[in-house]
């Protein structure tokens, strides 16, 4: 029972995850679109042994096969801000980051977790420049972007 249920778990978790933002890429090329932005994850990484970031890897590598103009891919750590489902990792990890953010300085900035709304502004900032490539944005430079003014 315990294995079909993490099958499950993770099939619900796939369609979410690349499913269904590979078929809105697909249906916005198909439509005109120039551009694609989204969000994927700060580990993203196709041969990832971790689930995840292995699901967020084939994502970015399946969105770059359709030939935007400009493709941006946004890799921000762990996501601050409301949400709906309480998930007590990420709550921990909330607790930790917010309590301690001067651990995360130096090698370890790229850890430190970011408001959602930050990514927010920083895709609709870089959807004006139309940056006619495949950028991918770490969390810092999100935040950097996302965080300067008007």
């Amino acid at each position: 029972m315990h294995h079909d249920k993490k099958t499950q778990s993770k099939k619900a978790m796939r369609k979410v995850d690349v499913i269904y933002p590979l078929t809105i890429a697909k249906l916005t090329k198909k439509m005109g679109a120039k551009q694609f932005l989204f969000v994927s994850s700060l580990n993203a990484n196709a041969q990832s042994p971790i689930f995840y970031s292995r699901i967020k890897g084939e994502l970015e590598n399946d969105v770059r096969k359709i030939c935007f103009d400009s493709v941006s891919i946004f890799r921000p750590s762990l996501l601050l801000g409301n949400r709906e489902e309480f998930r007590l990792g990420e709550k921990s990890a909330e607790v930790l980051f917010s309590v301690f953010p001067f651990i995360f300085v130096g090698p370890l900035k790229k850890y430190k977790a970011i408001q959602s709304i930050t990514v927010a502004h920083a895709m609709f900032k870089v959807a004006q420049l139309n940056v006619k490539r495949v950028m991918l944005y770490p969390s810092e430079k999100i935040e950097e972007i996302g965080n300067s003014a008007e």
